[in-house]
């Protein structure tokens, strides 16, 4: 039971993180029920790819990581194209969540002690403080994590309880499908759990039954948070007007914005103070779920030995250039995220469906297993061309 808990905590800690907040952003002209829709339907593939990626990784020996699968179901061709697309994804992500953690981390300590020490220290303590507990483990994480993603979860859910009785149903009213599919990239990247579950399979010695539990209540908690807070966004906030969703995505800092108009709308000051604290935690557990990702994928792709010099290797690589990236370049982990919906729809759908029906040569004869699928397979390649459009306009 503990090693469920602690396994379905980090699958919904690294999937809901920061950008959470921003979830109703993602196509509010059309209203709350078509995003919910596409909401679902990203979930629902998400969550099959998470399984393949589950089936795949048991297929091979126990640390076996996405880059193993690539290579052996696939071949060099898809091994390269993973580690391009994996270490510019994970990177990125990871020099962000040191930039939004060290930023809380400051505002706290400074809240404490009011010194105001410079960010570039922060940025390192921060880096250390999460690469001392991926050194010890992914146990150690597992309880870190396991205390983090509760506090996480509580947060939201007070969050969302205070501001369900003040939700105006009419705000919820069905309004457009016009460009509604043009948002499934960005929602997409709100449902990368599965990059932890090669991870969770080392740690669990490859338990099928568990894992897949983990995948299963992890999912179904973070989709209905997933609609719950789409429900608050559009309910209490509305979409047209000064305060509306459509004027609101018009600003960089979406998800504080919101919440101070949640705020503004409910009168109540926990609202914004649970918010802080959501924020922190999200950030922590999100971190705790790519770090331990990025930490393992390296371990298994340069095939480092399990012994503390390979694990400072394998930490000094997975840390040291997203904090380079953090000091030089910040500006540049933002535009490479850009490109977040694409890189998720190939490590996180493609590949692993693809080794999948290589794996079970499901390419051999037409059934209901094969048709999911090809279907699956269909509606990554669809993502990836919905994403080149959009950035291209």
């Amino acid at each position: 039971m503990e090693r469920l808990i602690k396994s379905t905590f980090l699958v919904c800690g690294t999937a809901i993180g920061t950008g959470i907040l921003a979830l109703p952003f993602s196509s509010p002209a059309a209203g709350f029920y078509p995003s919910i829709l596409i909401l679902i339907i990203a979930g629902i593939f998400m969550t099959i790819a998470a399984f393949y990626m589950l089936y795949s990784t048991v297929h091979f020996t126990k640390d076996s990581d996405l880059i193993t699968i690539a290579e052996r179901s696939l071949g060099v061709f898809a091994k390269i194209i993973t580690w391009i697309t994996y270490l510019l994804l994970l990177y990125s992500l990871t020099g962000m969540y040191i930039i939004v953690g060290s930023a809380w981390f400051k505002k706290f300590f400074y809240k404490i002690t009011t010194y105001n020490i410079s960010t570039y220290y922060y940025n390192a303590i921060f880096t250390i403080f999460s690469a001392t507990l991926i050194f010890y483990g992914i146990r150690a994480v597992g309880v870190f994590n396991k205390y983090i993603t509760f506090a996480l979860l509580l947060s939201l859910a007070l969050i969302i309880v205070l501001g369900a009785q003040d939700i105006n149903i009419s705000n919820l009213d069905f309004r457009s499908t016009n460009n509604i599919f043009s948002s499934l990239p960005m929602i997409l990247t709100a449902f990368g759990f599965s990059i932890v579950v090669p991870a969770l399979s080392s740690y669990t010695n490859k338990d099928l039954k568990l894992l897949s539990k983990s995948i299963y209540i992890g999912s179904i908690i973070t989709i209905t948070l997933y609609i719950a807070w789409d429900a608050i966004g559009f309910g209490i906030v509305g979409v047209d007007g000064e305060d509306g969703l459509i004027n609101i995505a018009k600003h960089d800092d979406q998800g504080t914005i919101l919440i101070e108009k949640i705020q503004r709308k409910l009168g109540i000051g926990i609202v914004s103070k649970l918010a802080e604290y959501f924020a922190i935690f999200a950030v922590l557990s999100s971190l705790m779920g790519v770090a331990t990702s990025l930490f393992h994928f390296i371990m298994d792709g340069l095939k480092l030995p399990k012994t503390k010099l390979g694990n400072i290797k394998a930490l000094l690589i997975s840390f040291v250039p997203p904090l380079i990236g953090v000091y030089l370049y910040p500006a540049g982990l933002v535009d490479i995220l850009g490109f977040a919906g694409i890189f998720v729809a190939i490590i996180l759908g493609i590949i692993p469906t693809c080794a999948y029906i290589n794996i079970n040569k499901l390419y051999q004869k037409l059934s209901c297993k094969s048709l999911i699928a090809y279907i699956t397979l269909i509606f990554f390649c669809v993502v990836i061309i919905l994403e080149a459009i959009n950035l291209s306009n």
